[in-house]
């Protein structure tokens, strides 16, 4: 769904990029990725329910992982 789709592409590259920085920050790596693999199901389901809403869900992510980063968006 996402490489069909050059939004989610590019919310995709800024989640990537929101957790490498979230990851720099000092957080647990373990907390990070059990809470993104929570998300990435929450991801999929979204994709397979209720397509409309994933952009909604990276959004979402994006803004949690940027406080715990420290950037201000």
């Amino acid at each position: 769904m996402v490489c069909n789709d050059a939004g989610l592409a590019a919310q995709d590259r800024r989640l990537a990029a929101s957790f490498r920085r979230a990851l720099e920050s000092g957080v647990p790596p373990w907390r990070l990725r059990r809470q993104q693999q929570s998300w990435l199901d929450a991801r999929e389901d979204a994709a397979r329910n209720e397509p409309g809403a994933v952009a909604d869900l990276y959004d979402q992510r994006i803004r949690e992982l940027d406080e715990v980063g420290g950037e201000d968006r």
